[in-house]
């Protein structure tokens, strides 16, 4: 895989916005641009919330066989995470809420955390051939997304 020209975030946000969707469970293509945008200053971790659907939605046509959302994300993580591993990330956490103790009573199906050595490692993923094939798993599993980058 060609290493992207970082230079151009503009052009790069829109790429992934194209290929992912702007928004509904995916960056927007200001979100992206702005993780393009910023500094590359040390290692991250993205907290996933990921609410699942009662059976997954493929694409038209696709040579899925009908599944659970959990079936489908389980592909998902299973094509995923040596990619994950492929750019130098790595999985710290996956389970599920158990309930919502402060704050809002909002409920996901599960929670998982990936550390990266820098936020270019994050970027990498996006833009890997092998992730991009998987990716169709988690768009038919997903009901509802929220990722969250912490700087560590």
């Amino acid at each position: 895989m060609a290493e992207p020209d970082w230079q151009d975030a503009d052009r790069l946000a829109a790429d992934l916005a194209a290929f992912y969707g702007d928004g509904e469970g995916t960056p927007t293509t200001a979100q992206w641009r702005a993780l393009l945008s910023a500094p590359d200053e040390g290692a991250i971790c993205v907290v996933n919330f990921v609410a699942l659907r009662g059976e997954a939605r493929y694409e038209p046509g696709a040579a899925e066989p009908p599944c659970t959302g959990l079936d489908a994300f389980l592909r998902y993580g299973a094509a995923s995470v040596p990619r994950i591993h492929a750019v130098g990330g790595s999985m710290t956490f996956a389970g599920r809420q158990d309930r919502v103790f402060i704050g809002t009573d909002e409920a996901w199906d599960a929670i998982v955390v990936a550390r990266y050595p820098d936020r270019r490692s994050l970027l990498r993923l996006f833009f890997d051939p092998e992730y991009r094939a998987a990716f169709r798993h988690r768009r038919a599993a997903v009901e509802r997304y929220r990722a969250v980058i912490v700087a560590i």
